[in-house]
C-alpha cells in the first residue's frame, strides 16, 4: 500500500509539473486496479454480520481471506491499525479521480470501527496485540485485552471527519491508558482495554525530576510509544484546539531533552529503567552503569534519533499551518529535533564504514562483542547502516531551517543508503525562507505544573 501511495503521489506531481499524461495514467491505473480489487474482494463478508470493514489480507490467486490459526481457533482478521495507509490511499484516490466510491469506503469503515470496535475505556481493538475477528465479531490476539500502538500512524483527520466525538474519546483514552504516572510522565507501551480511566490533564507535573529515572511499575517506556502519544496529542491540539493536549505534548518532548547526557547531549531510547534491566544482563559485566535508558543502540537508537525527530518536525508542520500558540511551540520542537540530529551524527556516525556505532549516552563505545546472549545478544549492539527515516529527517530539517549542516548530513546519509549521487549537489533553493528565521517569540507553553490538586500521580 505504501508503494501504491507513492505511485499516486508521483502521478499527481507528474501531472502538475511535467505534463506526462501517459505516466500519470499508468500510475493511476495501477493504484485504481488495486483499490477496485479491495472494494470488490476485501470487504467483510464473513460470519453472521457483514460490515464495511476490510480484511487484513487476501490470497493472491484465489482472493480468499488470509486465515490465522492460534490455539485451535481460526480467525479472519481486521487489524484496523494496520489499515491506515489503505484509508489514506482510498481517500486520496477519490481526490485524484473524482470517484467518490473510494473515499466513501474509507469513511464507512472508519465510522463502523469507531462505533463497534471500541473497548470499555474508549480504546479501539487494534494494534500490536489485538485485532478484530470478522468471523465472530470479537477481539482476538496474543493478548486480547492489551492495547499497543507503535508505528501505525492513524489517519486521525478522517476519524475527525466521520465522528468527531468518538475520535476525541479515543485520543483521550490513548493518553489516559498508557500514561502511568502523570507527575513523571512515565508511560507503558501496553494498556488495558477494559480498565476505565480518564486523562488527567490537570495533574501536577514534576518538571525538574532527574531523567532517566527508575521505573516503579516495572514498565518499559520505549521512545516509540511517544510517537502515538504525540500523534494523538497533536490531533487534539490542532483539530480540537485542546490547550491541555498541547501543554502535555511539550512536557512529553521536554522529557526527552532532559534525558540527554549533560556532557555529550546524547539520549537513550527510554526515560525510565527497570530494576531487572536487560542491557545490564547483557553487558553489565563490561559496563557496570549500563541500563536501557543509557544506550544509543539497537531499536532504542533508531526510535530516538531516526523516528522521533522526524515525528516532531511533522507535528510542527501541522502547528505552523494552524498558527498562533501552536506555531510557537512548533518552532521549539524543530530546534530540539535538529539539535538531536546533529548530536547523533557527530558522535555515532562513522564515515569510514558508513555505519552508526553504539555508545553509552556519556560517549563510551559499547563493547558489543562481549554481550551475553539473552533478550539482547552481540548483534543487538553491533554497528548498523542508516536507513530512510534518518535521511528523511535530515532533509526535512534542512527544508524547515535551511541549516547547511543538515543538508551535508542528508547528502552523506543518502549516499550511504544508495539514494543517487548527491555528494556534490548544492542545497536546493526554494521560495520559502527558513521558518526559524521568521518572526518568533518564546513559546507560550511552559513545563511548569498546571493548576490542580495534589494527587497520587498514578492512573
Amino acid at each position: 500500500v505504501a508503494v501504491l501511495l507513492a505511485g499516486a503521489a508521483v502521478a499527481a506531481e507528474t501531472n502538475q509539473t511535467t505534463g506526462f499524461p501517459e505516466m500519470r495514467r499508468r500510475y493511476i491505473h495501477a493504484v485504481r486496479a488495486f483499490a477496485d480489487t479491495i472494494l470488490e474482494r476485501g470487504r467483510d463478508a464473513y460470519g453472521e454480520r457483514h460490515t464495511p470493514l476490510f480484511v487484513d489480507g487476501l490470497q493472491v490467486e484465489t482472493f480468499e481471506p488470509v486465515r490465522w490459526k492460534k490455539g485451535g481457533q481460526t480467525w479472519v482478521l481486521c487489524n484496523f491499525a494496520s489499515q491506515q495507509s489503505l484509508l489514506r490511499l482510498l481517500d486520496g484516490l477519490s481526490t485524484l479521480t473524482k470517484d467518490s466510491r473510494y473515499r466513501q469506503a474509507a469513511e464507512d469503515a472508519t465510522r463502523y470501527a469507531l462505533r463497534h470496535l471500541r473497548s470499555a475505556n474508549g480504546l479501539l481493538y487494534w494494534g500490536g496485540h489485538i485485532a478484530w475477528d470478522l468471523d465472530r465479531d470479537r477481539p482476538v490476539g496474543e493478548y486480547a485485552d492489551i492495547h499497543e500502538l507503535k508505528n501505525h500512524q492513524p489517519y486521525y483527520p478522517l476519524f475527525w471527519r466521520v465522528d468527531a466525538p468518538a475520535r476525541r474519546e479515543l485520543l483521550g483514552a490513548i493518553w489516559a491508558s498508557h500514561v502511568l504516572d502523570w507527575s513523571l510522565l512515565d508511560y507503558n507501551r501496553h494498556a488495558r482495554t477494559e480498565q476505565r480511566v480518564r486523562p488527567q490533564w490537570d495533574h501536577v507535573f514534576l518538571e525538574n525530576t532527574p531523567v532517566p529515572f527508575p521505573s516503579i511499575a516495572n514498565n518499559l517506556s520505549f521512545v516509540n510509544v511517544t510517537l502515538p502519544l504525540l500523534d494523538a496529542g497533536v490531533s487534539l491540539a490542532v483539530l480540537d484546539q485542546n490547550t491541555n493536549a498541547l501543554l502535555w505534548i511539550r512536557r512529553l518532548l521536554y522529557r526527552w531533552q532532559q534525558a540527554r547526557d549533560p556532557k555529550t547531549r546524547l539520549c537513550g531510547g527510554q526515560f525510565s529503567y527497570r530494576k531487572d534491566d536487560r542491557a545490564q544482563d547483557a553487558l553489565g559485566h563490561v559496563h557496570t552503569n549500563i541500563n536501557e535508558a543509557k544506550i544509543v543502540a539497537s531499536y532504542h537508537r533508531t526510535g530516538r534519533y531516526h523516528d522521533l525527530p522526524l515525528a516532531q518536525m511533522q507535528a510542527t508542520e501541522q502547528f505552523l499551518a494552524a498558527g498562533g500558540p501552536l506555531a510557537d511551540s512548533g518552532r521549539e520542537f524543530i530546534q530540539w529535533a535538529i539539535q538531536d540530529l546533529k548530536t547523533y551524527f557527530r558522535y555515532c556516525y562513522e564515515p569510514k564504514t558508513s555505519q552508526f556505532v553504539s555508545l553509552l549516552t556519556d560517549g563510551t563505545p559499547i563493547q558489543w562483542k562481549q554481550a551475553r546472549a539473552g533478550y539482547y545478544d552481540a548483534s543487538s549492539f553491533a554497528p548498523a547502516r542508516p536507513e530512510g527515516c534518518i535521511v528523511w529527517g535530515c532533509a526535512l530539517g534542512y527544508r524547515l531551517t535551511h541549516e547547511q549542516p543538515l543538508w551535508s548530513m542528508a547528502q552523506t546519509l543518502a549516499g550511504a543508503v544508495g539514494l543517487g549521487d548527491s555528494a556534490n549537489r548544492p542545497p536546493p533553493r526554494g521560495n520559502s525562507s527558513s521558518i526559524l528565521l521568521q518572526k518568533t517569540g518564546a513559546s507560550s507553553m511552559r513545563c511548569s505544573s498546571s493548576p490542580g490538586p495534589p494527587t497520587t500521580g498514578t492512573s
